[in-house]
């Protein structure tokens, strides 16, 4: 009876060695897949926003400038940044809506949209990151979504409001996007801007503000969208 305890006491302390084994080993693979899956998805997003022909303004942006030659500098909290006012640029179509094609070509169009109220045009995500150094050139830069993380805590952090932007950094005081029906739409009611920093495959990050004082400088929208863009430079 003893020597059958003792068996059976090696048998269960064996299978319990190879369960584990093999519950470390799924969780290995499927950390390798998951990252392998997000590495691939990154590099295909880069790869759709390279490689879109025929941006929406031809084969050049034309002149690109700043609304104004205004800068605001925010050096509070430990933080220093230098900002421009919004970019234009003349080659931008009149249309209003980003869409067009299948909803896959959509998201990674390289595109730009002249704004009727004059705050500085409207730029899809890709135009954004593919044509960077043009809308921002040196030593200006586009922001990524810490700047304006480090913008959001000089201003107050969680109790920045929607006003510090507006008069402390010139935000625009709330200019709309494009949505789906190609209309613009959400002057008066909010502003959002492009950063360079990828959300996911779909989607690129940004600041938002609204007029009821909500700020999110982590903000998350679909890559086709227009959005305002500043530029940023250490102070």
């Amino acid at each position: 009876m003893f020597n059958f305890f003792r068996i059976f006491a090696k048998i269960y302390e064996k299978k319990r060695y190879h369960l584990k084994l093999t519950l470390l080993i799924l969780i290995l693979l499927g950390s390798y897949c998951y990252g392998q899956t997000a590495v691939e998805q990154s590099q295909k997003a880069e790869l759709a926003c390279y490689d879109v022909d025929s941006p929406g303004w031809g084969s050049s942006l034309g002149v690109v400038s700043f609304v104004s030659n205004k800068t605001w500098t925010i050096s509070e909290n430990g933080i220093s940044q230098i900002w421009s006012d919004a970019v234009q640029a003349d080659s931008c179509s009149a249309k209003t809506s980003f869409y067009g094609g299948d909803r896959v070509t959509e998201i990674f169009k390289i595109d730009c949209r002249s704004n009727p109220n004059g705050e500085g045009d409207f730029f899809s995500w890709c135009a954004v990151v593919k044509y960077g150094d043009i809308l921002c050139p040196s030593p200006w830069r586009v922001p990524t979504r810490w700047d304006f993380v480090d913008l959001y805590n000089a201003l107050g952090g969680i109790h920045s409001t929607n006003s510090r932007f507006i008069y402390d950094w010139g935000g625009s005081a709330y200019s709309g996007g494009s949505n789906s029906r190609g209309v613009l739409y959400g002057h008066g009611t909010w502003v959002s801007y492009w950063s360079q920093t990828e959300g996911d495959s779909t989607g690129g990050r940004g600041l938002y503000f609204n007029s009821k004082g909500l700020v999110n400088p982590h903000y998350w929208n679909s890559k086709r969208f227009g959005f305002l863009l500043r530029c940023v430079r250490d102070d």
